[in-house]
């Protein structure tokens, strides 16, 4: 039987807020890119642009695009 405390956490769970994505969502989400990641790869781009692309594509928010330029940074320094 499930008690008061379980049924809220299982509403947060699949009910997310507004601004959030749920877990399987993001999971979705992240696959996808990896798979175009792959493409691009494939197709021989290279990885660093193949990184600016897919930042290009996700830069929806100041978060991601940060994240985005640093891992572009590191994959330029070596």
């Amino acid at each position: 039987m499930m008690n008061l405390r379980d049924n809220r956490i299982k509403k947060s769970v699949e009910q997310p807020s507004n601004n959030q994505l749920s877990l399987q969502d993001t999971a979705i989400i992240l696959g996808i890119k990896y798979n175009e990641l792959c493409t691009y790869l494939k197709s021989g781009i290279p990885l660093t642009n193949a990184v600016r692309i897919l930042s290009k594509q996700m830069s929806d928010s100041p978060r991601k695009k940060r994240l985005f330029d640093s891992i572009i940074y590191n994959l330029t320094l070596g």
